[in-house]
C-alpha cells in the first residue's frame, strides 16, 4: 500500500473484515441449525426425515452454485466484499457435508490471506452475541428450512450484535476520554502556588519592560506575547504555569505599568486631631518637649 493512499484501501479492507467475520459466524450457525433440524426430523418420523433431506439437497445445490464460483479468477476481479462473504457463508455452512464446500472455504481463506493479510481461519466463529444466539434458537424451532431466509435472519442478527458492540465501545471510549480529562484537570490543579507565583512574577517583569514607552495597541501584540512566552520557558517555568500565565495575558490588553500606575494609592494627607485647633496641638508638643 502506498504512503499516499487516500484511505480507500483501508475502507475496503475494514468492510471485508466485518463481512468475513459475519460470514464465518453465520456459516457455522447455519450448519448447526441444519444439523439440529435433521436430528429432530429423524427422531419424529421417517417421512419427515425424507422430506427434510430432499429440501436440504436442493438447498445444497443452490449453495454450490454460489460458492463454486470462487475457482474462477475472473470472478475475483469484480467480486465485492458482500459477494465474497456470501460465498464464504455457504461454504462454511456446507463444508462438513460437501467436499466442494470445504475446498471453496479453503480457497477463499487462502485468497483473502494473500491479498489482504486477513487470517480467516483465526476468526472465532463461536463468539456469538445475544441477537445471533436468539436467531439460531428461533430457526432451530422451525419445521421448515429456508436457506435464503435463514441467512438473512442470521446476518441481520449478527449486524445487530456488531452495532451493539460498537455502541458499547464508543461509550467506553467516551468514559475514558472524560476520565483522562478529569485527571488532567486535577494534575493542573496540583501545580504548586510557588510555580504559579514565580511564573507570574517573571511575566510581570517582562511585561513592564516590554510595555515601557509603548502605547496599549502596540503592547497588545502577538510579537510581544511570543517574547514573553519564550522568556518564561527559557527561565525553566513549568508548562502549565506558562500556559496559565499566557491565558491571563490574552485577557489583559494593557501594559502592566499602566495597571500599576492606575492603581497607586493616593498620597496620604496629614490628619488633624479631632476636636482641637492647630494651636492646641502645638502647645501639647511644647509641653512634651519641656517635660523631657
Amino acid at each position: 500500500m502506498s504512503q499516499n493512499s487516500d484511505g480507500l484501501d483501508e475502507t475496503i479492507e475494514q468492510s471485508l473484515r466485518v463481512a468475513m467475520t459475519t460470514a464465518a459466524r453465520v456459516g457455522e450457525v447455519l450448519a448447526r441449525v441444519r444439523h439440529q433440524l435433521q436430528e429432530r426430523a429423524a427422531s419424529e418420523s421417517t417421512e419427515r426425515a425424507r422430506a427434510l433431506g430432499s429440501r436440504l439437497d436442493a438447498e445444497r445445490q443452490a449453495a454450490r452454485a454460489t460458492y463454486g464460483r470462487v475457482d474462477d479468477p475472473a470472478w475475483w476481479q469484480t467480486a465485492t466484499p458482500d459477494q465474497v462473504a456470501e460465498s464464504y457463508t455457504l461454504a462454511r455452512a456446507w463444508r462438513e457435508a460437501d467436499p466442494s464446500a470445504e475446498h471453496a472455504a479453503h480457497s477463499i481463506e487462502t485468497t483473502i490471506q494473500q491479498r489482504h493479510g486477513l487470517d480467516l481461519a483465526s476468526l472465532n466463529a463461536d463468539e456469538r452475541g445475544p441477537a445471533l444466539t436468539h436467531a439460531e434458537q428461533q430457526l432451530a424451532k422451525g419445521t421448515n428450512f429456508d436457506q435464503a431466509r435463514a441467512v438473512r435472519d442470521l446476518v441481520a442478527a449478527e449486524a445487530a450484535d456488531q452495532s451493539a458492540a460498537e455502541h458499547a465501545r464508543r461509550e467506553d471510549n467516551a468514559v475514558s476520554v472524560a476520565e483522562a480529562g478529569s485527571e488532567n484537570t486535577q494534575e493542573q490543579g496540583h501545580l504548586s502556588d510557588g510555580d504559579n507565583a514565580r511564573a507570574g512574577a517573571t511575566a510581570a517583569e517582562a511585561d513592564v519592560d516590554a510595555g515601557k514607552g509603548r502605547p496599549a495597541a502596540e503592547w497588545d501584540s502577538h510579537e510581544r506575547r511570543a517574547q514573553t512566552e519564550e522568556q518564561l520557558r527559557s527561565n525553566g517555568h513549568p508548562e502549565n504555569a506558562v500556559e496559565a500565565r499566557m491565558l491571563a495575558d490574552y485577557a489583559q490588553a494593557r501594559p502592566a505599568e499602566d495597571i500599576v500606575r492606575d492603581n497607586k494609592p493616593p498620597r496620604a494627607q496629614a490628619r488633624k486631631g479631632r476636636g482641637q485647633s492647630p494651636g492646641q496641638g502645638q502647645n501639647r508638643q511644647k509641653k512634651r518637649t519641656i517635660t523631657r
